[in-house]
């Protein structure tokens, strides 16, 4: 049915692609931290290079760049990835939450929404009677001039001042309704991203941490092998937050000292 060039050309084929393939060279791993920080001194990128130990083992570290035309840059120290991974690690930990106040902040949160959910609808019931009484004045109004009991400039003038009054309520109403709990949904997502970077420190997942860190944090600097990031409020509160007040006691003869640890984390 087939030619019997065809059939050899099949078979060799059949052949060829029945071989094992050779595995291509593996690429080396890509630096995890690269174009995360700057130099603190130049301000310049840091670089990253992979040395390889006649032993065979292999070690990352990272550096200055060193190219600024400007400013000469005496930062000649490397810095290995495993001590930069600890740094970054650490400095998760210092801007999380444990889960002890997750919880708490989240109980008091949903206790705040409450709250204001009442607040709320309590104003809005007020802005919608006020607007009611306003609709009413404004028809009672028209009703009066139809009748021939104002002339038109004055019928005009009480008009224009009733749909004004009417507007502004409308507009906060509607500003009202908008916000809702708006500023506390911020309160509870910060609450819920902070207790998450202890998860990410936990299971040392630094790609993630990186990222994370790069979001809340800004001027990530790399100056005497120690990694520096400044955080904005609320994270700086929570970088600056004392490492014995995330230790939680349950001895009777530390109640001062619980005391003191609930009111820092509550203020």
């Amino acid at each position: 049915m087939i030619s019997k060039k065809l059939f050899d050309q099949i078979q060799e084929a059949l052949t060829t692609n029945g071989k094992p393939r050779k595995n291509k060279k593996q690429q080396p791993k890509a630096f995890e931290f690269l174009n995360f920080a700057v130099c603190g001194e130049c301000g310049y990128s840091i670089t990253a290079e992979r040395h390889i130990k006649r032993s065979g083992l292999k070690f990352v570290y990272y550096r200055c760049t060193h190219k600024s035309k400007v400013k000469k840059c005496s930062e000649k120290s490397f810095l290995r990835e495993e001590e930069l991974k600890k740094q970054v690690k650490v400095i998760c930990q210092k801007v999380s939450l444990p889960d002890v106040w997750k919880d708490r902040f989240l109980k008091r949160v949903s206790e705040w929404e409450k709250e204001n959910n009442q607040t709320n609808s309590i104003f809005a019931q007020n802005l919608k009677d006020e607007l009611s009484s306003l609709k009413t004045k404004i028809d009672r109004l028209t009703d009066g001039y139809l009748e021939g009991g104002f002339e038109l400039s004055e019928f005009q003038e009480k008009k224009n001042k009733l749909m004004q009054e009417k507007k502004d309520l409308e507009e906060r109403l509607s500003k009202l309704e908008q916000k809702g709990n708006k500023p506390l949904e911020l309160t509870r997502n910060w609450v819920l991203e902070a207790s998450e970077a202890q998860n990410l420190a936990e299971k040392e997942n630094f790609l993630q941490m990186r990222n994370f860190l790069k979001t809340i944090g800004s001027n990530r600097f790399l100056r005497a092998k120690k990694l520096e990031i400044e955080f904005q409020n609320p994270w700086e509160f929570l970088f600056k937050m004392p490492e014995k007040a995330r230790i939680e006691s349950k001895e009777s003869k530390d109640k001062i000292y619980n005391s003191w640890q609930n009111s820092l984390w509550w203020t």
